[in-house]
């Protein structure tokens, strides 16, 4: 079964409790890394776990060193789209996106960013409708992206 990581963004409680309670395993980032552990280098770390990252952040596919710490390190990062709602009701689109979001990981290989849906209408949500995943970048589109440009690649000292 996939391990998933919370990022700070989604806070400590609301989200990975609903989440366990649904039966998926969620290690939180405040039980791992200080609170001000920069992404680049927590990213790395769970991303040697195993731990697939749950996250909040518009900013990962715009900050170069934070975008390449997911793109080297083979990190699994799933970007939750839902503007300026309560992380209670991004963890109910989770849940009820689950079997999306795990077809998704197993049929694509790491690294990757990947951004999770609400549905249309959000209303959607409390009535257990799921959302989508949708693919933003892998590893051979961020290799070929300017947004690579001086970091290493697979195999480089």
């Amino acid at each position: 079964m996939n391990q998933y990581f919370t990022d700070r963004n989604l806070g400590r409680y609301d989200f990975p409790e609903y989440l366990r309670r649904n039966g998926l395993p969620v290690h939180v980032h405040a039980d791992h890394f200080a609170d001000d552990a920069p992404d680049e280098e927590w990213i790395p770390e769970v991303a040697d776990r195993g731990w697939i990252i749950l996250a909040a952040d518009k900013d990962v596919l715009h900050v170069p060193i934070e975008l390449a710490a997911v793109m080297c390190s083979s990190a699994r990062f799933l970007n939750l789209i839902g503007g300026h709602v309560r992380a209670i009701d991004l963890a109910r689109n989770f849940v009820n996106t689950r079997q999306k979001i795990e077809t998704f990981i197993a049929e694509h290989d790491a690294p990757f960013i990947a951004k999770v849906y609400r549905p249309t209408p959000v209303s959607g949500v409390l009535k257990g409708k799921p959302g989508s995943v949708a693919l933003r970048m892998d590893y051979d589109g961020w290799v070929r992206s300017p947004r690579s440009a001086g970091f290493p690649r697979r195999g480089e000292s």
